[in-house]
């Protein structure tokens, strides 16, 4: 059975809340940001990437740390055609396994999900000279934004075959662990049909959500950013 921790945390006086977790045997971490109906907005546009310096590669020396800039390099999730569209993956293909992070796509309704995957083991296998990985969140509203409130969602998962079923990640023989969740405000955004833009000042386009870390030998916290 797994363990589900919760939190509603909406204030927005700033800091952070840190939860940690030991080894559970975890491979993958499943996050999905989840919104509802008349609720938090319509459309949330989400990045999630290897924070800048984590100093991971990919096959022949490939970075695939992310880059805060305007082309959100090596993030995965919804970018507009103007950069080279959406990223849905860092590393080989997510049909063979070999995939540093995959995202399932992008879900554009007043309510649903969205759904990354982070391949712990198969990180650490390819960049094992390094004992620390971090995972960044951000997201925005595309299209309007109402109470700006978002479920979050970090699952610890032990084997089994994942299949991408459009916006939402699908676990058939696996293990949930633990599930680490929290409900965050996320107020930020710009006009109808702009992306998610690093280059642009976080304060009126983009929220930092708070970042997944683990260490080599499977253990590791998240961390909720509470500001606005």
């Amino acid at each position: 059975m797994s363990n589900i921790n919760f939190f509603r945390i909406l204030q927005s006086s700033g800091g952070e809340k840190t939860v940690t977790f030991p080894d559970q045997s975890q491979d993958t971490f499943k996050i999905t940001y989840t919104w509802t109906q008349g609720d938090g907005g319509q459309d949330l546009d989400t990045l999630t990437g290897i924070a800048p310096g984590t100093g991971t590669e990919y096959g022949a020396g490939i970075d695939t740390d992310g880059v805060l800039n305007a082309d959100a390099d090596n993030f995965v999730g919804f970018k507009p055609d103007t950069i080279g569209g959406s990223t849905t993956h860092i590393g080989s293909t997510f049909n063979d396994g070999n995939y540093f992070l995959a995202w399932a796509g992008d879900n554009t309704s007043g309510a649903g999900n969205e759904d990354i995957l982070v391949n712990q083991d198969y990180l650490i296998s390819e960049n094992n000279t390094l004992t620390e990985f971090e995972i960044q969140l951000y997201s925005r509203w595309y299209s309007s934004i109402g109470t700006g409130e978002i479920d979050i969602a970090v699952e610890l998962w032990t084997g089994g075959t994942w299949s991408d079923e459009g916006t939402y990640f699908e676990n058939s023989g696996g293990t949930l662990q633990d599930t680490i969740s929290f409900s965050l405000s996320c107020l930020k955004g710009t006009n109808f049909g702009n992306g998610l833009d690093f280059s642009e000042a976080s304060s009126t386009t983009y929220k930092y959500m708070g970042k997944l870390v683990f260490e080599s030998n499977g253990s590791g916290y998240v961390s909720f950013d509470l500001t606005q």
